[in-house]
């Protein structure tokens, strides 16, 4: 099944196209949709039918390469772009949009242009869609889960005492692009001591000192997928309570694992975690879901946590990453990514695992 029959089989209601305006960000749908990932795409439009997909580019973009599968229509004004937005939409259409994805005025702008049209917001369908990764997307993930690998590896021989977080951060993010990612996947947190109790922390001037925990947790997009790891350490020799909280959450992240089958619960296999880390006396310091589904997005539309609805099936991809954070001491995180195939569970980051450095 090709993506086009995908998404228009995950409408729950019909439509005769789908929308989508790519205004400060190029949509997560149109590089689902389209297979293809570039910064040309900014501030384009996609009009996606169940026989054709037609992208409306400016005259500024026209020496890009494009899909062959996508019909490229170049405009040099304001009018012709309304005219021709016409013509693939006609009178009477039901249209899809994202409500996710497109301005208030934006909206509203295409609904002073496109009267006699219905609009369906279709966002939740999409994201629908691209649950079930195909084996083109998983290889794109794949390969930005080894640039995280690498560029983690390369965090790690940078640890040394006096270092600051920035300068760890700066740096594996210049290693991630040197590796072959297109940019970052989102902002790396790295995190010292006290601060590795902060869950999204922003790195700053602390210093590395001996006995600090540390907290790495950074991500590459690679042609428009991206990954997610997150290591912890303890620099120097750790102490008893350091090991412990580490112990637990390797563990917790095991059992994550083991549970996860076909047709297994997101909010089971977080329940069973959440009181894994209870029962070992952290549970007050347990403050998110187990984990997410990853693709174009980093938190690709799904959480693994108390309210999920979902099941897994066959070409989910996600991450697990249990944590624990006190207050003023310090945290512990782990997060792999993961693939769920015919023969089980898969793991696709392979950084290591230790506990002191």
């Amino acid at each position: 099944m090709d993506r086009l029959e995908k998404v228009y089989r995950a409408l729950r209601k019909p439509v005769d196209a789908i929308i989508i305006k790519n205004e400060g960000r190029i949509s997560p749908n149109h590089i689902y949709i389209t297979g293809s990932y570039s910064r040309a795409y900014q501030n384009s439009i996609l009009v996606v039918r169940r026989e054709s997909i037609d992208l409306v580019i400016s005259r500024l973009e026209e020496g890009n390469k494009y899909p062959e599968h996508v019909n490229v229509h170049v405009v040099d004004r304001k009018e012709d772009v309304q005219k021709l937005l016409r013509e693939l939409i006609p009178e009477g259409s039901t249209v899809g949009y994202e409500s996710t994805n497109i301005s208030y005025r934006s909206f509203n702008a295409l609904r002073r242009l496109l009267v006699k049209r219905r609009f369906i917001d279709v966002s939740n369908d999409l994201l629908r869609a691209r649950f079930k990764k195909d084996k083109e997307e998983v290889g794109k993930i794949e390969k930005a889960c080894r640039i995280a690998d690498r560029a983690m590896e390369k965090a790690i021989d940078m640890l040394e005492e006096g270092i600051k977080e920035k300068e760890i951060s700066m740096e594996i993010e210049h290693a991630m692009l040197r590796y072959g990612a297109d940019e970052k996947a989102f902002d790396s947190i790295v995190a010292f001591g006290e601060n590795s109790a902060i869950p999204h922390y922003a790195p700053g001037e602390r210093r590395l000192k001996d006995g600090d925990m540390v907290i790495i947790d950074i991500g590459a997009n690679y042609r428009g997928y991206v990954s997610d790891l997150t290591r912890s350490f303890v620099f120097g020799k750790a102490r008893r309570e350091q090991k412990r909280m580490h112990e637990v959450i390797a563990e917790a992240q095991e059992l994550a694992a083991e549970s996860i089958k076909e047709g297994e619960e997101f909010a089971r296999v977080h329940r069973k975690v959440q009181k894994f880390v209870k029962e070992n006396g952290f549970g007050k310091h347990f403050l998110h879901s187990t984990g997410h589904t990853i693709g174009i997005e980093v938190h690709d539309g799904f959480s693994i946590g108390e309210r999920s609805k979902e099941k897994f099936v066959l070409g989910n991809v996600f991450t697990l990453e249990p944590g624990i954070y006190v207050n003023g001491f310090g945290g512990v995180r782990l997060e792999d990514v993961f693939v769920l195939e015919r023969g089980g569970l898969r793991q696709l980051t392979k950084a290591q695992k230790v506990v002191e450095l």
